[in-house]
């Protein structure tokens, strides 16, 4: 029953792994990079080979599942979102390379890259006008034509198309909350229907700064949304919560003791924490969870600390990982 696996072994672990037919939302608030883990996690499903800075190389990517499917609602395709799949593959800084600041190395990585995603067959569309229709229609043809296995929608949002489907569709006032619950509600019917998984991304209302404990409650368009998913988490910078930055202060020598390596190649403390407000299928769903990682928003790196409960003690939980013995060669 244990799906594929995340960037985070953790986050595979609480969610019992990315599995076909379920839906999974990452909300969070406007820049605290839903987009840029979702691609970071897609390419963990979805690409051949991943750069690998220890070995200095691509080396083959034991959890490659299938073909894949990102469909983008926002950003413009070439200039935003193909890059950062290099970035997420090559392991090269996003600036440096929007920014043209390669060297004849890194070109030739960025050219690996781009070979991997075609021979991974990622697909990259862009979907601004999104309806329930049309969604449908695209992700159908890719199954059909593609074979995809998995699809980020970046990301449950209400826009005008949307908005006067919804209209057209029922009889009650197309409000936020009504075309929200139900584009959800039919994301998970396509994942049922079409066997992918998918992994989508939603904003935050207000509450969320003032709140201890972050959950479906501060969901845009309210908390109904949680019943259609099969796991959920919000992402927040921790540098943008007054009550997380007391919290790093309480647990900065536990960071201190996790650290990796030594001087500059030492693993900065963590930027980010991802509370879990919802995990159908998981051994730890009855708990209020938050996981503390560093993100590196450049090149799209996670390194994950450890979890804690709402009153920051820490939980074991378990790290999911894929490895193989000789013997199974």
């Amino acid at each position: 029953s244990m799906g594929a696996m995340f960037q985070s072994g953790y986050l595979t672990t609480l969610f019992n792994g990315w599995n076909k037919g379920h839906l999974i939302c990452r909300a969070g608030p406007s820049g605290a990079g839903k987009s840029r883990f979702s691609v970071a996690d897609l390419c963990k499903v979805g690409a051949t080979e991943l750069w690998d800075e220890k070995e200095k190389d691509f080396v083959p990517n034991l959890n490659y599942q299938s073909p894949t499917l990102f469909i983008a609602t926002e950003q413009n395709i070439e200039t935003e979102v193909q890059p950062m799949f290099y970035s997420a593959i090559s392991g090269i800084n996003y600036s440096d390379i929007t920014n043209g600041l390669l060297t004849k190395e890194q070109e030739n990585r960025i050219l690996k890259a781009g070979e991997i995603i075609r021979a991974s067959n990622i697909t990259i569309t862009s979907m601004p006008r999104f309806t329930k229709q049309n969604l449908e229609r695209k992700l159908k043809e890719k199954v059909k034509e593609e074979g995809i296995g998995y699809c980020c929608f970046d990301y449950m949002e209400v826009q005008g198309d949307l908005s006067a489907e919804f209209k057209q569709n029922n009889s009650t006032i197309p409000r936020q909350d009504l075309i929200l619950l139900d584009l959800a509600s039919f994301l998970k019917t396509l994942a049922e229907d079409y066997n992918v998984g998918i992994l989508t991304g939603q904003q935050l209302n207000d509450s969320w700064k003032e709140t201890k404990y972050i959950d479906e409650t501060a969901l845009a368009g309210g908390k109904a949304t949680k019943f259609k998913l099969d796991a959920g988490s919000i992402i927040i910078p921790i540098d943008r919560h007054k009550g997380l930055r007391k919290d790093y202060k309480i647990l900065e020598p536990q960071f201190n003791i996790k650290r990796r390596g030594f001087g500059d190649n030492r693993i900065p403390m963590p930027n980010m924490c991802e509370f879990i407000f919802k995990s159908r299928y998981g051994t730890f769903g009855d708990r209020c969870i938050k996981l503390w990682s560093y993100f590196d928003k450049g090149t799209f790196q996670r390194f994950d600390y450890f979890c804690t409960d709402d009153e920051n003690s820490i939980i074991k939980v378990p790290i999911t990982e894929i490895k193989y013995e000789e013997d199974d060669f």
